[in-house]
């Protein structure tokens, strides 16, 4: 048995190294949620120019999915939820799981399954009626609730997924880059949660920016965690070397394999008897299986 591989694995687990498998994985599905935010801002830019009749200032970005190009309003949810599942999944893979890594994915994934079911259940129109009374439908309400749910979902991953990159010594350089977005993503929804109604469009449009921003940023930080080379077990180890069985390889003066060492013979007695003089392979044998007893091993 190797003497290093106790110390491997104890580094392997504190780098969250993983599976060549596993790091394609994760570079796939970061590639994927970036291709999936770049469709979201496609949607959107569309949207603003073909529904002119919404006017950005005052109407939510929901209010696009009810009426004329409704079914372009589903597919930015639907690729926004798409696109920060994948986010998750990238980092789940490809960072040192901590309980705060467990804690922004598990944000990442409510975020994400809210804007599906946001896709699912259209708002309702925050203009009156041709009665002029405001319309509540059960759908308007179901999407309220989950329009809460996705901005609880961003708060928490924006506090926990850079707790989780300071934990993984591989991931320190992007750490301010992480710390930036998600401070911009909490000051965009403060904003955005007092706003007048004269700016509540407005300033909904700016928290989704840094929504989409924070979203490039880490794709970007999870693609280059997972395409970087990992060490080898070899490299990251802390290698111990026997002295005792490093002399045993060395060339011996004629006559010197009669003499076997003190240890040796102690340790052919642990092993099960045998001659007192043995032949030289097997006092080449035994230095080998010995030596990691009897001689005092030298860190390097």
């Amino acid at each position: 048995m190797d003497p290093g591989s106790s110390f491997d694995r104890v580094k392997e687990s504190d780098t969250g190294s993983r599976h060549p498998s596993s790091a394609q994985a994760a570079r796939a599905t970061a590639l994927l949620g970036i291709l999936c935010l770049v469709v979201v801002m496609i949607e959107l830019a569309a949207l603003h120019v073909f529904r002119s009749d919404l006017d950005p200032r005052r109407r939510h970005l929901s209010e696009y999915a009810v009426g004329e190009l409704g079914g372009l309003m589903s597919g930015v949810f639907g690729a926004a939820g798409v696109g920060v599942l994948a986010l998750s999944i990238s980092f789940w893979r490809s960072v040192v799981r901590t309980r705060t890594l467990k804690l922004g994915c598990s944000a990442l994934w409510l975020a994400a399954a809210s804007d599906v079911l946001m896709a699912m259940f259209p708002t309702d129109l925050s203009i009156p009626g041709p009665s002029g009374q405001m319309a509540m439908t059960i759908s308007g309400r179901i999407h309220n609730v989950l329009a809460v749910v996705h901005a609880v979902g961003w708060v928490a991953a924006a506090i926990a997924v850079p707790l989780a990159l300071r934990c993984d010594r591989r991931r320190i350089s992007a750490l301010a880059a992480s710390v930036l977005t998600g401070a911009a993503v909490l000051v965009a929804l403060a904003a955005r949660a007092g706003a007048s109604p004269g700016q509540v469009g407005t300033l909904q449009r700016v928290w989704i920016a840094t929504i989409l921003v924070w979203g490039f940023v880490h794709g970007l930080i999870a693609w280059r965690g997972s395409v970087q080379p990992q060490p080898s077990s070899r490299t990251e180890s802390v290698s111990i070397h026997w002295p005792a069985a490093e002399a045993s390889k060395a060339p011996q003066a004629p006559g010197a394999h009669q003499a076997p060492r003190r240890g040796e013979a102690a340790c052919r007695g642990r092993c099960g008897g045998g001659s007192a003089s043995p032949t030289s392979k097997e006092t080449q044998s035994l230095s080998d299986s010995c030596s990691g007893s009897e001689a005092d091993p030298v860190v390097r």
